[in-house]
């Protein structure tokens, strides 16, 4: 009866190469919470203002940041219109006989040869607008809001009630805190009347509703300033966004 061995087989694991996940950046947990500073409308400062518990999960995601493409592509018109050899205004008559002038053949003088003639392949009205998905846009929003607040560059303003509608109470302030040669982002409530008055003057102050600020708005300034109504406003929409990302 021939003799069985036990012969062991070395198997060799050969490297499966994961899929390449999206990039993920993680925001570091505060034990105690984050914290905005708070003036008053003359610049003094005041007890900081807190930020729901939920911003010390936040994560931002770089891909989703690919929406800015989409914001920027949106504020293309696309209004750029010229006129074909049909559409300008000219006679469409041959400006002279076909042979025996011995120059190039020529038709109507509104031919695009022409100067003040038709345009060839030239700009029509088209739309430039692309669209994105609302759980990806509240995300995005969120993202980049959080990463405004970890870099200190959210602020909070209390007694928005008081302001005069005056530039130059609005100058002292932005003088006081440091921020007149800065851009500065103004997000006040439904009443901003007065907010209006006083800032519309000062040429890097720009002023957004809560409601009405976008992800390129947080972007495009260098710090935010936020009444407290308004500030409430954005507590609610940074949430909205983290519910599903969180």
């Amino acid at each position: 009866m021939p003799k069985t061995t036990n012969t062991t087989k070395k198997v060799t694991k050969t490297a499966v190469k994961a899929a390449v996940k999206p990039k993920v950046v993680t925001i570091k947990k505060v034990a105690s919470g984050f914290s905005l500073p708070t003036f008053s409308v003359t610049g003094e400062a005041k007890a900081e203002s807190a930020v729901p518990k939920l911003m010390e999960k936040a994560v931002a995601n770089a891909q989703i940041l690919q929406a800015i493409r989409v914001y920027q592509t949106n504020l293309r018109q696309g209004t750029a219109s010229t006129k074909t050899r049909g559409e300008v205004t000219g006679s469409t008559r041959k400006i002279y006989r076909q042979k025996g002038t011995g120059r190039a053949r020529h038709g109507a003088i509104t031919a695009p040869i022409f100067v003040g003639g038709g345009i060839t392949f030239g700009p029509k009205p088209r739309h430039f607008e692309l669209s994105l998905p609302q759980k990806m846009r509240r995300q995005a929003f969120a993202s980049v809001l959080s990463d405004r607040i970890k870099d200190k560059a959210v602020s909070v303003l209390s007694g928005v009630d008081k302001i005069s509608g005056k530039t130059r109470d609005m100058h002292k302030f932005l003088e006081k805190t440091n921020l007149l040669d800065k851009k500065v982002l103004f997000v006040f409530g439904p009443k901003m009347k007065k907010a209006i008055q006083a800032t519309r003057n000062l040429p890097l102050v720009t002023l957004r509703t809560a409601e009405s600020l976008s992800l390129l708005d947080l972007l495009t300034h260098e710090h935010v300033i936020a009444a407290e109504d308004a500030a409430k406003a954005l507590w609610l929409r940074l949430e909205a966004g983290m519910k599903k990302s969180v």
